[in-house]
């Protein structure tokens, strides 16, 4: 829906809680103001049976899954008032999801709730080619000296 978040004021990157600022405004600018999944970019094994579970757990309240005793904010259903906390905090120059969501309270999936469409590697974010290697991740590359498909980790 959108791009990478900058600060205003700085012109640089300013992280997911600036991000989910600048997507709340645009819910509410195209009357879509809701619970909404917010999913992180580094994901690259989430799935969709993880996604709809988010979206179809029962209730409005912020939903977010526990692996290894870690909420996944970045992987999680939003409450509104969760959202609206997000862009305020934004407004007043926080940088940190800690303690979001959940200001309305949230519940916390477990294993035992997620387990049927995931593993714990299903949730493992790719920050490095390191990550990506430790989570199993090739994919077809064309190499540009040979101009034929290589298969290996994402990035050389």
């Amino acid at each position: 829906m959108i791009g990478a978040a900058f600060d205003s004021g700085t012109g640089t990157r300013s992280g997911p809680l600036v991000a989910l600022g600048a997507a709340v405004r645009e819910l509410r600018r195209v009357g879509a103001l809701g619970p909404a999944v917010v999913l992180a970019c580094d994901l690259p094994l989430i799935n969709r049976e993880v996604v709809e579970l988010l979206v179809h757990w029962s209730g409005d309240g912020a939903v977010v899954p526990l692996v290894q005793g870690w909420r996944q904010p970045l992987c999680a259903r939003w409450a509104v008032a969760d959202l609206m906390a997000a862009e305020q905090g934004v407004e007043s120059g926080k940088r940190s999801l800690k303690g979001l969501p959940g200001v309305a309270g949230a519940t916390l999936l477990t294993e035992k709730d997620w387990g049927h469409v995931g593993t714990e590697k299903t949730f493992g974010d790719a920050d490095t080619r390191s990550d990506l290697i430790v989570l199993g991740v090739t994919a077809e590359l064309e190499d540009p000296n040979a101009g034929r498909p290589v298969r290996g980790p994402l990035w050389n």
